[in-house]
């Protein structure tokens, strides 16, 4: 039966992390003599390249949103070669040529890789269950956090809880309001808010951008918290 691995590309430093939290499961990641992988139950039984590459770039959007949920920012590591290992011990190596781009954050170093489920795994299986969720974290996944971007995840969490946050204890009712008046006025939010001068009065204590990006990462890493905890009870 035919092995599938797919190489990740990027800073090593960042790629350190994936084998601490993916060190076993449905989506497991690994490093070989420094060459780092990408090893999904999903590849098994695929007969093309070409459909593993596409089911390697969609799963490392869904990693990417994990880790960035649960870290903060985490720069997207590059599909690269899908090694193909034959029953008879041969690997082929087969290329897709993609545009590069690379982002360098600066974290602590990791120990030895936990035991059980860690929370960018529980987070996958989460977004697996809620494309609300899932979408959110894809979203997130995106260092351009802009007024519009954020409001958008607050209401893919919304259709997901199926409430307001504040109602599930995800944030506190003011700081969701203010958010909300602050996004939705251009008088604070500027060229970047979602309607026009002068439609929405800013609140009196409006938010600041960074303040925003503080508020809706909080809201949405424990709505999917929220939602590993169910699927896991």
């Amino acid at each position: 039966m035919t092995r599938w691995q797919v190489e990740l590309l990027g800073e090593a430093y960042d790629l350190e992390e994936l084998p601490y939290f993916f060190a076993t499961g449905e989506i497991c990641c690994l490093a070989e003599d420094g060459t780092f992988f990408l090893i999904a139950q999903a590849f098994e039984g695929q007969q093309e390249p070409s459909q593993v590459h596409a089911m390697a770039e969609s799963l490392v959007d869904d990693i990417t949103g994990a880790m960035a949920t649960h870290i903060g920012r985490y720069p997207r590591p590059r599909v690269g070669p899908v090694h193909e290992r034959g029953t008879d011990g041969q690997t082929k190596k087969h290329y897709f040529l993609k545009a590069e781009r690379s982002t360098v954050y600066s974290r602590s170093s990791l120990g030895a890789a936990p035991d059980g489920p860690t929370y960018p795994q529980l987070f996958i299986r989460a977004g697996q269950r809620s494309q609300h969720l899932r979408h959110a974290m894809l979203i997130w996944a995106d260092p351009n956090r802009t007024w519009p971007r954020l409001y958008r995840i607050l209401e893919e969490v919304q259709q997901h809880l199926g409430t307001d946050p504040y109602r599930r204890s995800l944030c506190a009712k003011s700081e969701q309001k203010r958010f909300e008046r602050t996004a939705n006025s251009a008088e604070v939010a500027g060229k970047d808010a979602r309607h026009a001068l002068g439609r929405n009065e800013p609140p009196t204590n409006p938010m600041t951008l960074e303040e925003a990006v503080h508020f809706v990462g909080s809201v949405l890493q424990g709505a999917v918290k929220l939602e590993s905890q169910r699927g896991t009870a």
